[in-house]
Order: C-alpha cells, then sequence, then structure tokens
C-alpha cells in the first residue's frame, strides 16, 4: 500500500471509530469526518480550518444557492451571518447547522418565485420602453424588499424573453411566404410561453432534489475552497465524472460545466461528433438544447446532470444548441450524435512542401496511452516515433509537433516523447505534500530526431501538453509558437473511494461517495510551476482569444504558480541563430494583414465580452445583436483562407487509402484543414528561417 492510501485509511478509522456502534443516521456525520479529514491529511495544500475558511465556505454557499441574487432577501443574508465565522467549528464538529438552516430558507424563497414569475410572464411585456438588464450579478446587492425582488425577477423574466422573440422575429422574417408569417404580437406570446416552459421544468427538476443532493452541494463548496479540481463526487454522480456527454463515446462528444448559472463548454473530445462539426468551441456557454422537430429548452440555471441528459442522444440524431459565443453574439448549432472516431484521436502526419524544402508536420490530439492493456497497447509515444521515422524516409528539414487544443493525457508518454529530441535527462519534476520533488527523467542516451523542431500551442494546450513543451524550451531543443500562455494546468488528482478504505464493519453507512483530490504538483526542470503561468511560446501569434481571459488562473481559487529549485541538465546548442529567428518571425506577423485582422477582432471580441448591460427596448436590442453577428461572420471568414502551402498525406498503409471511401474522405478533410491554416503556414515559414 503507498503512502498516501496509507494516510487515507489511517486517518479515515481514527475519524470514524467513534460512529461504529450507531445507526445509518448518523452517515452525514461519518461523510463529513471521511470529507474533512482527507482533505486536511492528504490535500497537496496543508490548509487550516480557521474563520478565513469559514468565511470562504460561507460566501461560497451562498452564491451557489442564489448567484444571481434574485431568491434571498438582504435580511435573510444578515441573519444567516451568525454563521459566517462558525463553519469551521461545525466541520470539526461535523455538525451541520448552516446548512439546514440556509437550505430551509432557500426552499422558503424558491416557493415564493416560483409565484413571481408565473404572475409576471402573465402580461406581455412592452418593448418599446427604454429598460436596461444587467448581469453584473456580482456587483449586485441583495435587495431589502419582495417587491423590489419582484422588479429584478420581472427584469431577468422581460430580456429572456427578449432573447427568444429576437430569434423568432428572424425566423419569422426568413419565411419566404408572406402568408405564414406572424405578427409580432403573437411572437411575444410564444415566447413568453417558452419562458414559461422553462421555468416550469427549473422548479420541478428543483423539488426532485432531496436532502442528500443539497448536502453534496454543500460539501463540494467545502471541498473546493482547496482548489477547482479538488470535489466531492456523491454516489451517483460518480459514473458522470468529468462528465463527457459522448458516454461511452457515443453523443456529441463535449465536457460541460456549471459557471454563473450557464452550462459552458470547457472541452471538445477529440474525435466527437461536435470536434468533426467544428462550430461549438471552448468557452461557448449553452443557453438552449432542441431535439429534432421540438421546441428548444432554455438550460440557463438548470442543473449541470439534467442539461447532460437532454444533450445526450442515440447516434444518428441531431441535437440543436442555441450557445452564446465569448464575443456575445448568440448561435445555432446543429451537430448530429455519433460515436466518437477513436482514429481521429490518434497522432498522424504529413508532409509539407514548399521551394526546395520538404517539412514534416505531427498532429497530436492527446497524449493517450491503453492502460489496460499497459507497455503492450497503442500509445502516443510509440505513433509519434512511427511518424517521425516515416518523416525521416521521406527525407523532410525539420519537423511541426502541433499540440494545439491537446488537453493532455498520458504523463509516461509526455516524458517518453521528450526523449526523441534529447539526449538523456531530467524531464519533469513532481512534488507532492510529502516529501522532496521527485524528478522524472528519459533514460535514453540516443537523440532519435536531430533536425529543428517546432512546437506549436494555443491556450487549451494543458498539462501533458505543457510538459513536453517546457521541456522542449528548457532545453532549447526547438522553438515554441502560439497563444501567449497555454493553459496552466499544472496540478495532479486521484480519485479517492471512501468505500474502499473502510472495512466492512461500516457497511451499513455505505455508499459514502468519491473524493476527487489534488496530490501532486509539477515543475519544469528549471524549476517554475506550469500551474497558472503555463508555458510562454517564443514566437507569440495572435487568435481571436488574445485578449480574453482563459486558463487555469481564471478558476477559483486556483493553486498559485512558485518556483523550486532546478535540475541539472544540458541545453541543446542549435545549428542556427536563435534570436535572429525569432526576430524574423515577430516582424513577419506584425506585418500580415491576416493576423492583424485577427488581433482586431480579437480586440473587438474583448470589449463586447465585457458588455453586462443590455437594452429591453426590442429596436435597440435587435440592432445590437445584428452588429454581433455580423462581426462574428468577418472573424469566421478566416477559416476559407487557403495558403500557398502544399500537403502530402499518408498513411501506414498503401491499401488504406485506395480501399477504404471513409478513410479517403477523412485524408480529404485532413489536407484541407492543413492548407486553410494560417497558423501552420507561419510554422512552416519559422522552421524554414531555422534550417
Amino acid at each position: 500500500m503507498n503512502r498516501l492510501k496509507i494516510v487515507f485509511t489511517v486517518f479515515l478509522c481514527l475519524a470514524l471509530v467513534s460512529y461504529k456502534s450507531k445507526t445509518s443516521s448518523q452517515k452525514p456525520k461519518l461523510l463529513m469526518g471521511a470529507l474533512t479529514q482527507t482533505l486536511q491529511k492528504a490535500h497537496y495544500l496543508n490548509k487550516t480550518f480557521d474563520d478565513d475558511f469559514s468565511k470562504e465556505v460561507f460566501n461560497n454557499y451562498i452564491n451557489r444557492l442564489d448567484n444571481s441574487k434574485k431568491y434571498f432577501l438582504a435580511k435573510d443574508i444578515s441573519g444567516l451571518d451568525t454563521y459566517k465565522y462558525k463553519i469551521d467549528n461545525e466541520v470539526e464538529n461535523k455538525t451541520y447547522q448552516f446548512f439546514n438552516q440556509s437550505t430551509q430558507l432557500f426552499n422558503k424563497r424558491l416557493e415564493e418565485a416560483e409565484g413571481y414569475y408565473k404572475d409576471i410572464l402573465s402580461e406581455p411585456f412592452d418593448f418599446s420602453k427604454n429598460e436596461t438588464f444587467s448581469r453584473k450579478f456580482n456587483q449586485k446587492d441583495y435587495v431589502q424588499s419582495k417587491s423590489a425582488l419582484q422588479e429584478r425577477w420581472r427584469k431577468l423574466l422581460k430580456y429572456q424573453t427578449l432573447v427568444r422573440l429576437d430569434d423568432k422575429i428572424r425566423a419569422n422574417n426568413n419565411k419566404e411566404d408572406e402568408a405564414n408569417k406572424e405578427p409580432v404580437d403573437t411572437l411575444e406570446k410564444e415566447a413568453r410561453q417558452s419562458v414559461v416552459n422553462s421555468y416550469e421544468n427549473l422548479f420541478n427538476r428543483i423539488a426532485e432534489l432531496d436532502t442528500q443532493d443539497h448536502r453534496a452541494r454543500y460539501l463540494n463548496t467545502i471541498s473546493s475552497t482547496y482548489d477547482p479540481h479538488t470535489s466531492y463526487l456523491p454516489p451517483k454522480d460518480k459514473e458522470n465524472f468529468d462528465i463527457q456527454m459522448s458516454g461511452s463515446f457515443e453523443g456529441i462528444g463535449a465536457t460541460l460545466t456549471k459557471k454563473d448559472g450557464y452550462i459552458e463548454v470547457v472541452r471538445i473530445v477529440v474525435g466527437s461528433a461536435s470536434w468533426r462539426q467544428g462550430d461549438l468551441e471552448v468557452g461557448d456557454k449553452i443557453m438552449k438544447v432542441a431535439q429534432e422537430d421540438e421546441e428548444a429548452v432554455n438550460v440557463m440555471d438548470m442543473p449541470l446532470d439534467d442539461a447532460v441528459q437532454l444533450i445526450r442522444g442515440p447516434k444518428g440524431s441531431v441535437v440543436t444548441l442555441t450557445v452564446k459565443k465569448r464575443d456575445g453574439s448568440i448561435e445555432e448549432i446543429p451537430i448530429e450524435r455519433d460515436v466518437v472516431e477513436i482514429k481521429e484521436t490518434f497522432a498522424k502526419s504529413a508532409v509539407i512542401k514548399n521551394p526546395g524544402k520538404k517539412t514534416g508536420y505531427i498532429r497530436l490530439p492527446k497524449f493517450y496511452m491503453d492502460m489496460n492493456k499497459g507497455k503492450k497497447g497503442r500509445s502516443s509515444y510509440d505513433d509519434v516515433k512511427n511518424q517521425l521515422k516515416q518523416l525521416k524516409n521521406r527525407n523532410v528539414n525539420g519537423v511541426i509537433i502541433d499540440l494545439r487544443n491537446n488537453g493532455g493525457g498520458s504523463l509516461r508518454d509526455a516524458i517518453r516523447m521528450v526523449g526523441l529530441f534529447i539526449e538523456e535527462g531530467p524531464v519533469l519534476q513532481v512534488k507532492s505534500r510529502f516529501g522532496p520533488p521527485k524528478i522524472l527523467r528519459d533514460t535514453s542516451d540516443r537523440v532519435f530526431y536531430e533536425e529543428p523542431v517546432v512546437v506549436m500551442v494555443n491556450s487549451i494546450s494543458a498539462s501533458a501538453s505543457e510538459i513536453f513543451a517546457g521541456a522542449i524550451r528548457d532545453y532549447n531543443r526547438g522553438v515554441i509558437i502560439g497563444s501567449s500562455s497555454t493553459f496552466g494546468k499544472g496540478t495532479v488528482q486521484r480519485m479517492i473511494n471512501f468505500d474502499q478504505l473502510l472495512s466492512n464493519n461500516y457497511d451499513q453507512y455505505k455508499p459514502l461517495g468519491s473524493l476527487k483530490l489534488t496530490v501532486q504538483k509539477f515543475y519544469r526542470i528549471n524549476g517554475e510551476a506550469t500551474q497558472v503561468e503555463g508555458v510562454h511560446p517564443d514566437v507569440i501569434v495572435p487568435d481571436r482569444y488574445t485578449y480574453m481571459d482563459i486558463g487555469e488562473g481564471e478558476k477559483k481559487n486556483a493553486m498559485k504558480w512558485d518556483t523550486i529549485h532546478s535540475t541539472n541538465y544540458e541545453k541543446w546548442n542549435p545549428d542556427y541563430d536563435k534570436d535572429a529567428v525569432l526576430q524574423k518571425a515577430d516582424k513577419r506577423i506584425d506585418n500580415s494583414e491576416n493576423f492583424s485582422l485577427i488581433r482586431q477582432k480579437a480586440k473587438n471580441i474583448k470589449q463586447r465580452s465585457n458588455r453586462k448591460e443590455y437594452s429591453l427596448n426590442l429596436e435597440k436590442f435587435k440592432k445590437h445583436q445584428e452588429e454581433l453577428r455580423e462581426a462574428s461572420e468577418e472573424v469566421s471568414k478566416l477559416k476559407d483562407i487557403e495558403t500557398d502551402i502544399e500537403v502530402e498525406t499518408f498513411t501506414n498503409s498503401d491499401t488504406e487509402i485506395a480501399e477504404d471511401s471513409v478513410e479517403i474522405e477523412r485524408q480529404k478533410r485532413w489536407k484541407k484543414n492543413i492548407k486553410e491554416d494560417i497558423y501552420i503556414e507561419e510554422s512552416v515559414r519559422l522552421l524554414n528561417d531555422m534550417i
């Protein structure tokens, strides 16, 4: 048994021994003890349960209950304030007074709010008035009276009706037959009814939640005060860990989170229906979900699990997502559910031809390894090594490794992959709460590939991608090109199943659920953490989200960046003048019309994303939405740019393309994507300068 498991078992047993002879009514206390003992004794951070902790749990839980401040009154919060600095004592005593009282009060206000929306939506709205609605919830105060709360509800419901009405008016105007067009009054009534239906579904779902559901949310609030990746998962949620709507690789293939009332996309599963369709992006906020030939269901403020159930579905069926893009525009994205194309997740390569030179290109969507088959299974390391071998046989002058949107995966493969480009040496440092940092090394004393290397990254490249890119940069083995920084996810989590740590004497209390716990932190060989800061490229290219705040540092309670001692390693001595190469690339990017356009659009997106005030006047709202759509269309035109590069693709088998129509189509799409990618084109130019 490893050290961490010993720690978990010993302290859990000490914490739970007093409950051994008691009834199952003590389960909540036992669960609190299991959770808090594990957090205190095994989390990477040695955090103390004190008044600061208590205040943070208090504020975070109130925000989880009512983040838009449309349920509680100011006097409710004042009444609960007595617990603000007592939760640490409750945690130590394994009691739930704050939880019980806040939940009871929330349920009361919830019942009152159910009457508000029904009354307000029973009458038409006047959209000719010059009113505004603000989504700056964190800047709002709790209102003093029920009448003020009703007014807050009125503006919220008016805004939600207006969003739907705008959609209906656009669809109505697009009808070719004038006889089929409906008057605005009718459309307004339909929009209001749509909001009514949405809230009926919302309140019905909330009514189905029991005490255990609410308690799980409270325990999760406690665990997330440590860091955003530490979370309590009740038994029924364990199977939805890192919820993927692909469900056994069937669905649309996206990972979601709940943020500020929205269902937000945090990852697109490589090879999935969403990935192939191409319009759904990380950072998109899902507002509505529509099945084929059915009215869209509003999922704002909907529990995450419920939204996922609406989006999931059988292969071949179509789901339409209404999403709010980062630039504020609203888009409808139809996605045909499918089984994830596993083949799309594997490394693949191409030869890019340009006058007098040939460049190797390898796309690696993730660092994969077959955990069930171990060393005998397929791995990203073996595939990349094989692709490098094929590229060498085709006499390429250098290679581009594309890690854009690569969220990580197998740490072992990332370390071994670095070894393909360097002689034996350290690659990564891993530090836990217990003991000194551990140095992970490449043990091969032979360089498999000696030609120049360019590594492409962006703000979504995370974890193992950052380890690879960081090591290549630390060794001065190649040039990193991409966004101003990678994602910055530099921590390691372990899933702790409380049931597995307890003997049969505690069976009456099971199941207790699990805790996803942060236990380690990554550091580069130069001593810098990848956490928050990520890896900063040598050459920075603008993208549409250049000025947006994306990454680990935007997560609440994200662990801090820090440094430890560097390791001893010998840097690569390249044959080219690196400073001159970087200066030439920077100048080329600064003078590029395409990159200049992207940079300007990124500034516009940033400005629009900061907008939280919305007009409730129909004409003004329509005008603003039209401006957003036009701006979004301008950016989308960049996707249609075709570069001057020539691309030669190949597979492992000469007959694979000739006899497989699916593979033929896949290769066409693969080649087209490369030719239309101005970032690959710039990477080729960069590599040519290095050669």
